[in-house]
């Protein structure tokens, strides 16, 4: 596992033991993900570039060698995510605009980069914020956050759709097999429950709220991002009480209807 303490990222065994310090810097370290190929981590790193707050995408290996710089400018990029081929990152960016009469504002756009070549190429856009981007196992679209939102774009000809409102979690799960997509749509007061959208058939598409019974435990600082389990019975995630302690919660995903 990778993760970010203070302004240092670690790594440790799935575990958590022989947990290990490998990046410190300066600026805000954050959102830090492995390649799928679990050689390279991706993450976001703050900056201050023309008097302006800013925030760029690196990679590095996990013994702290390998630094590079994925994008550069006065931008704020964020919530990277790779491609399952590794050769493409997706991340969020805010774009700070001047007008013409020094008014300024903001525009908003989920971005992929080409690794090999550094070209880029926005999928989605728009005036409010885009949040964490997720790629399905196809490597044929993107699921993100906009507003209470989860969409889906197709990279293929960037037609853009809903696929669950109401959510209050993070990142989308895809199971492995592409069938399904997961988030937190509830998240507080000891309470949580999973909204699971089956993707498997277009034309009759599900959707169902699991309730999770009881996460008196839940730290109070935000939705926890769900993974799947290897056989895709299982949702997985990991919450930090206030007093430190670790819970990791395991709910099980009823089967799609035949």
């Amino acid at each position: 596992m990778v993760f970010r303490v203070g302004s240092t990222l670690w790594v440790a065994n799935g575990d958590g033991t022989s947990d290990l310090p490998f990046l410190t810097a300066q600026y805000g370290l954050n959102a830090p993900v492995w390649s799928p190929d679990s050689q390279w981590i991706a993450f976001s790193q703050g900056a201050i570039v023309d008097g302006e707050r800013a925030s760029h995408i690196f990679m590095i290996l996990p013994n702290g060698l390998g630094l590079a710089q994925i994008t550069h400018g006065n931008v704020l990029d964020q919530d990277p995510a790779w491609s399952p081929d590794e050769g493409s990152v997706v991340f969020a960016r805010r774009l700070r605009v001047t007008e013409d009469d020094a008014s300024i504002r903001f525009e908003h756009r989920i971005v992929v980069v080409d690794l090999l070549d550094g070209a880029e190429q926005v999928v989605s856009a728009s005036t409010e914020s885009l949040s964490a981007p997720s790629w399905s196992p196809d490597g044929g679209a993107i699921a993100y956050r906009i507003g209470d939102e989860l969409r889906m774009v197709r990279l293929d000809d960037l037609s853009d759709s809903v696929l669950l409102d109401g959510v209050a979690g993070d990142r989308g799960a895809w199971s492995g097999d592409g069938s399904a997509i997961a988030v937190m749509s509830e998240w507080s007061d000891g309470r949580a429950a999973v909204a699971v959208r089956s993707l498997a058939d277009p034309g009759a598409t599900e959707e169902y709220t699991i309730a999770v019974d009881g996460p008196s435990q839940a730290a109070s600082d935000g939705p926890p991002t769900l993974r799947w389990s290897e056989t895709g019975e299982h949702l997985l995630f990991h919450s930090i009480d206030p007093r430190g302690s670790h819970w990791i919660y395991r709910i099980a995903v009823p089967p799609a209807a035949e």
